[in-house]
């Protein structure tokens, strides 16, 4: 039987969800966001271009090409992705935002995934950094 991955992430999880365009071009599927912040680019489709909008800590963006019809598939798979990076590896992108750190320095609040992902690692496996295996 199915699971729900929607209310698996809103309901088990205590995720939010919202829907952008991530991309002009659909490259980006999903999106999780593990800070606050006022800097998630999305895509304006009605103004034809990029621009910049809020979201809070704990929130999945999924990108609005898979509401599309025959997309089911991709949509469940890539709501259980981003709910994965939740579960296995929160600490790692997230931190705290009023801690002064030299190493927080240009630390993202959130981690874009792509469709073709899998083509991003074009170097041998043992070059991989810890962001190239987990997203893998």
């Amino acid at each position: 039987m199915e699971i729900d991955v929607d209310r698996f992430l809103t309901r088990y999880l205590s995720m939010a969800q919202d829907f952008q365009y991530l991309s002009h071009c659909g490259v980006y599927l999903g999106m999780t966001v593990f800070n606050d912040t006022d800097r998630i680019p999305v895509y304006n489709s009605q103004l034809k271009r990029a621009e910049f909008v809020s979201a809070k800590a704990r929130t999945v963006i999924i990108d609005n090409g898979l509401l599309e019809e025959n997309q089911e598939h991709r949509y469940r798979f890539t709501v259980g992705h981003e709910a994965s990076h939740e579960i296995l590896h929160p600490s790692y992108f997230g931190y705290d935002p009023n801690q002064m750190s030299i190493f927080a320095q240009g630390k993202t609040p959130m981690i874009q995934c792509r469709a073709d992902n899998y083509k991003g690692c074009n170097k041998p496996i043992c070059n991989w950094t810890g962001t190239d295996r987990m997203e893998w």
